[in-house]
């Protein structure tokens, strides 16, 4: 059997597949083998690329809140790569491009004091530890992974 997929993504929520994204080697699938399903959707490498092919099917993507505000899926530049879930970022990543750095450090030092964190987003994702307050337990989190994927 030849290899029908390169990549595939499958965007989650809590009980079932949204969508499921391939990417095929004949473009327009629309379904696994013989079964038709418009759950899934065949796209090119290029689209493939673009965070509004995932956000337009209903990902909930950090940054935007029209599907939602748990922010499972990170993707920051459209060409360059492909979708990423959250957890795969070091705690502290809050913002593009990838790694822990001073514009993570600014956009966390917004949200100091803040209380009141609550799910789904705690505080935009600052109150790392989920204790309901951004405060040093959080930094913590930060300083330990400062400068960890940063690409120098």
């Amino acid at each position: 059997m030849s290899s029908w997929f390169i990549h595939t993504y499958i965007g989650l929520t809590v009980y079932f597949a949204l969508v499921i994204f391939v990417q095929p080697l004949t473009p327009g699938l629309s379904g696994i083998g013989n079964i038709v399903d418009p759950n899934v959707v065949g796209e090119t490498t290029e689209n493939l690329m673009k965070r509004n092919t995932f956000i337009n099917a209903g990902w909930d993507f950090n940054n935007e809140i029209e599907n939602g505000e748990d922010d499972n899926w990170r993707m920051c530049v459209d060409g360059i790569g492909y979708p990423k879930l959250s957890w795969q970022f070091y705690k502290g990543d809050f913002l593009c491009p990838d790694g822990v750095d001073v514009l993570d450090l600014a956009y966390w030092l917004n949200h100091w004091l803040d209380n009141e964190c609550i799910t789904p987003n705690y505080c935009n994702r600052t109150d790392i530890d989920k204790s309901g307050q951004v405060d040093l337990i959080d930094y913590s989190f930060l300083a330990a992974n400062w400068l960890k994927g940063v690409i120098h």
